[in-house]
């Protein structure tokens, strides 16, 4: 047994899904996001009620806190958050670089298409996570560029998606393309292609 602990203490990790970290320290909103996908209807005060948020306040601030040596101004997510925005720029992003490089992860598929404006880009989070950042392309961002570029003619969209789409795919970081209809529809999706008119 002491053997495959060994080895699986010396093989580089891949994180196979990852998405990319804040720019600025993350609001109480921002930080529910984080945790749950979603921020509609929830919020820190209401965090220690919920299984991630007993996790987050039993083990893994206290083992933080611990293994960083940085305190977390209190065991909760509050707390937590609450000690992010106290810290400085510079303190944050050595805290962050601890924290993702301590897990031994040296290869990251990051779908960067979440919240692009809030995140870190590709080639930030690769500096900061210190390992090689490889690209999940998600399909509906790649639908609000073929929007953006068109300008109001619906005619086009179809050409440029097709386009925008064999772009990412001829990129070197590119090694998957992902949807997220599923999240918002179940599974029950007509798969079959829609002509470009639909």
């Amino acid at each position: 047994m002491e053997t495959v602990r060994e080895y699986a203490r010396a093989v580089p990790l891949v994180d196979g899904h990852v998405h990319s970290i804040y720019r600025t320290a993350p609001g109480p909103r921002e930080y529910a996001e984080c945790l749950f996908l979603t921020g509609d209807e929830i919020m820190l005060p209401e965090l220690g009620g919920t299984v991630p948020g007993r996790l987050l306040a039993r083990d893994i601030m206290p083992r933080f806190a611990e293994w960083s040596g940085v305190p977390t101004g209190g065991t909760g997510p509050a707390g937590y958050v609450r000690r992010q925005k106290e810290l400085s720029p510079d303190d944050r992003r050595q805290w962050t670089e601890t924290l993702l490089r301590g897990t031994g992860t040296k290869a990251w598929i990051l779908d960067d298409g979440c919240a692009r404006d809030s995140l870190m880009p590709a080639g930030m989070f690769s500096a900061v996570a210190g390992g090689r950042v490889y690209r999940s392309v998600r399909l509906e961002t790649v639908g609000e560029d073929a929007l953006n570029a068109i300008g109001g003619d619906p005619e086009a969209f179809a050409a440029t998606f097709r386009g925008l789409l064999l772009k990412e795919r001829g990129s070197d970081s590119t090694v998957a393309f992902k949807s997220i209809a599923a999240y918002r529809t179940g599974f029950g999706i007509d798969w079959n292609p829609p002509d470009d008119a639909d």
